[in-house]
């Protein structure tokens, strides 16, 4: 027995919803960007301004120079959370198996409920309707057998269009589309792609294995697979993702001092409970990767009881983190920290003198930083950096 696999993508999440605010926005191009950032990344551009040319990603100054009178809208975390669990909430009346991926992103398997909904194709039609009625939001919304050909429609038809492909007809789909449409193509895989003269998906399924691992390496299975059409990951009711703030610090040149590291690692620490602060958030879990210039990896994670937001707590287990991580004698190219589980947390005054006197101190940190730039003031650890006025770039 086939799966029915429904995945609903809504275009411009942020942005869509910020002109359900505001009407106006519906007749300029806008994006949504954390301006209290020393390096403003566009989080979400508008239909108009992706239209533009303007990308999620993007720096606001190369935004700029494409559209000189951009408008620039601050994030509004609460909004888009409470309109995530309103679209999964309506998505869970249709099924059980709702895999919430958030940013507006939401598979259902729909298998078995026909006689609840009728055939497959209607259900996927009518909550598509549901959503432009109750929300006057219009999703990308595609049915077919998996998860994967679900999701390559939504990428074709973005945005607000809808598909539904026959089971035993994915992989025809497929082989006429842009192998820049497949999960896992990343930009370096594309290139070498594009190298090969591959450059559509039908072109990449027709290699053999041998070929396909002589070209994409220890990837060449998985992508082969997914060429052809072939995905038997289900949908997980039970992964709902949470969202997560991730740091990362590409060096000039490969190191392998750990004082140095460590220097960096308490940049990214300031600059991700800055970044956490500001939205009244905490974390409980942590991972910390290295890069190093072999382009091999290692990582190590924890997960904390308490919500930790606090500069010097986050820096902490990240040097625990690089200590558990450091086990090769290669020097490191790229660390990254990222931080989960996040949950509201506010601050609340101890019985402990000391550690009001630490809440006070960091919120005149924060005060300072957020007036005056994140390099306003730094630990002494951090002076031995180069170019110390251009470290408070730490892009995700």
């Amino acid at each position: 027995m086939y799966r029915e696999i429904i995945h609903i993508n809504f275009t411009s999440f942020m942005a869509s919803l910020e002109a359900l605010q505001d009407n106006s926005l519906n007749r300029i191009p806008f994006v949504i960007a954390s301006v209290n950032t020393p390096r403003i990344f566009i989080l979400d551009p508008s239909r108009l301004a992706f239209q533009e040319g303007i990308r999620r990603g993007m720096t606001l100054s190369k935004a700029r120079f494409i559209c000189p009178d951009i408008k620039v809208l601050p994030p509004n975390p609460s909004l888009y959370q409470q309109a995530g669990q309103k679209i999964f909430k309506l998505a869970s009346t249709y099924s059980p198996l709702v895999e919430n991926c958030g940013s507006g992103n939401i598979f259902l398997d729909i298998t078995g409920t026909r006689t609840l909904f009728g055939i497959s194709i209607d259900t996927a039609a009518r909550l598509k309707l549901e959503y432009q009625n109750h929300f006057s939001l219009d999703p990308t919304t595609a049915l077919a057998s998996n998860k994967l050909v679900s999701k390559v429609a939504t990428r074709i038809l973005n945005p607000a269009g809808f598909a539904s492909i026959p089971p035993g007809d994915e992989a025809n789909f497929l082989k006429p589309q842009k192998v820049d449409y497949l999960p896992g193509v990343g930009s370096s895989t594309k290139a070498r792609l594009y190298l090969l003269g591959i450059r559509y998906i039908g072109e990449l399924a027709s290699l053999n294995q041998h070929q396909a691992s002589h070209a994409l390496g220890n990837s060449a299975s998985g992508l082969l697979n997914r060429a052809r059409g072939i995905d038997p990951s289900p949908v997980n009711n039970s992964l709902v993702r949470q969202p997560s703030i991730v740091f990362s610090k590409l060096l000039n040149n490969a190191h392998d001092d750990p004082t140095l590291i460590k220097a960096h690692l308490r940049l990214i620490s300031i600059k991700a409970g800055f970044e956490l602060r500001k939205y009244g958030l905490g974390a409980r879990k942590f991972k910390l990767n290295l890069l190093y210039s072999d382009h091999k990896s290692t990582s190590r994670q924890k997960t904390v009881h308490c919500n930790i937001k606090a500069d010097d707590k986050i820096f902490k287990i990240g040097c625990h983190l690089f200590e558990k991580a450091l086990n090769r004698r290669i020097s490191i190219k790229k660390i990254t920290l990222s931080l989960s589980r996040l949950q509201q947390s506010k601050s609340q005054y101890s019985l402990f003198k000391n550690h009001n006197h630490q809440l006070k101190l960091q919120s005149t940190l924060d005060h300072l930083r957020n007036k005056y730039g994140i390099i306003a003031v730094l630990p002494a650890s951090t002076t031995i950096l180069p170019n110390l006025n251009n470290q408070n770039d730490y892009p995700a």
